[in-house]
Formats: structure tokens, sequence, C-alpha cells
């Protein structure tokens, strides 16, 4: 296996699998700021934030990353069903904090979705839904990036209870 990759971004070498399980033992613990300090200096515009506007672990993570710098891209999804006065939360944010955004839209319309695969969709097939509106256009998006970061927290479920602070 590689013990390091090259940057998606400019010539930077990245850790490999075995420096990332070493950096993550070593910031077990640390303060948040601390690993954001270590993620920024390690992958540079090559890593994006996903935030959801709608939670306080992706705004708090946000606040504290714009106190680090204003590179990182913040990576959010737009399903075609948020609420209004999200998408102005949205904004007003992303003015307040300077950072780029890049509002994330499934492939297929809503109209599409719906000729395809009934009105019912979202209650019907649920997991085809969150595929197709949420997982794909997170998963191209990502693509792009060396790194990301997201509010996720350990004790939100029993699946998270086992995340690394660097995975």
């Amino acid at each position: 296996m590689h013990e390091s990759l090259r940057s998606k971004h400019n010539d930077r070498i990245l850790p490999g699998l075995e420096a990332l399980e070493r950096e993550s033992d070593l910031l077990e613990g640390a303060d948040p700021r601390e690993v954001i300090e270590w993620a920024v200096a390690t992958y540079g515009e090559g890593l994006a934030l996903s935030a959801s506007f709608g939670g306080g672990e992706g705004m708090a993570l946000l606040d504290m990353i714009s106190k680090v710098t204003d590179k990182v891209t913040v990576l959010t999804i737009d399903t075609g069903f948020i609420f209004k006065e999200t998408a102005e939360f949205r904004e007003e944010v992303m003015r307040r904090y300077k950072l780029p955004v890049e509002v994330l839209k499934p492939e297929l319309t809503i109209e599409e979705q719906v000729e395809i695969y009934g009105e019912q969709m979202r209650t019907c097939i649920p997991n085809l839904c969150c595929q197709i509106r949420k997982i794909e256009p997170l998963q191209k998006a990502l693509n792009r990036y060396d790194a990301w970061m997201t509010g996720i927290r350990r004790e939100q479920t029993l699946q998270r209870a086992s995340t690394k602070v660097v995975a």
C-alpha cells in the first residue's frame, strides 16, 4: 500500500493510511481548533467542509474554520426541498464568513425524479431518494478534494461511536 499520495490541488505529498492513523491517535482528545489547524496545514485548499446550515455541529465547525483560514470550500446540499428560510440563512452565513461555498444539487431535477420514480419516492423508496439527492452529489464533489470535514458527533449513533478524529 502507498504511504503517501499526491494532492489533487498542487504537488503536495499527502499522508498515507498509516500516517493518518498515527495522526488520528495523536489528535484524539485535542482541541477542535488544533484538529482544524492540522487539517488546513496538511490539505490546504484540498480540504472541504460539508455543512447543512441546519445543524449546530456544522455551524460550529464553519465558525472555527473561518478563524483559521478563508480557503476551505463549504459544500452544502440542496435537495430541492430545503425551506426558503434555510436558503436565506445559508446566504447570510456565507456573506458573514466569506468562505467559498458550493451548493450541490442532484443531477435529476425534482420533476425528472417524479417522472422516473413517482410522486411518493421520498416515502416509498427513501434510500434511493437519499442516494440521488444527497449521497451522489456529495460523492461527486468530494472527488475533487483531498479531504473533508463534517460535523458528526460520536454520541449521535452507535455507528458513529467509533469514528476516529482522522479517518
